[in-house]
């Protein structure tokens, strides 16, 4: 049995001064992504930026997560204003129409097992 501890301290929390480097690297890396637009090819996607930048296709999506929460692509948008309550329900109804297709399969199959055959089975 090991020995008990005789002290009643909680473990040290993480130190903060490693935090600072770690928003910086993330501010450096969107950074880099917004600077990918400045060039004459703005049509990229997000493998092509990752490719470019030398970063993993998650830390892009991640940076240029950040970018759109900030409004800060809205001049990229071709036709769209990032409160435009035409995009929004369009999304909105895709999603729900690919949630339901999901659904459907197995709901129909569900729909055509007899549940008494099934218990006696197992």
């Amino acid at each position: 049995m090991p020995p008990l501890s005789t002290t009643n301290a909680a473990p040290a929390p993480p130190s903060r001064a490693t935090e600072p480097r770690y928003r910086n690297q993330a501010a450096q890396r969107v950074l880099r992504v917004l600077s990918a637009f400045a060039g004459p090819e703005r049509d990229l996607g997000v493998t092509e930026l990752a490719q470019r930048l030398g970063m993993n296709k998650n830390m892009v999506h991640r940076a240029l997560t950040t970018l759109a929460a900030g409004r800060l692509l809205s001049a990229i948008l071709y036709g769209l204003s990032p409160r435009d309550p035409v995009t929004y329900a369009t999304a909105i109804l895709l999603m729900a129409l690919v949630a339901l297709l999901a659904c459907w399969s197995p709901a129909s199959r569900a729909i055509h097992i007899d549940p008494a055959s099934t218990l006696r089975e197992e």
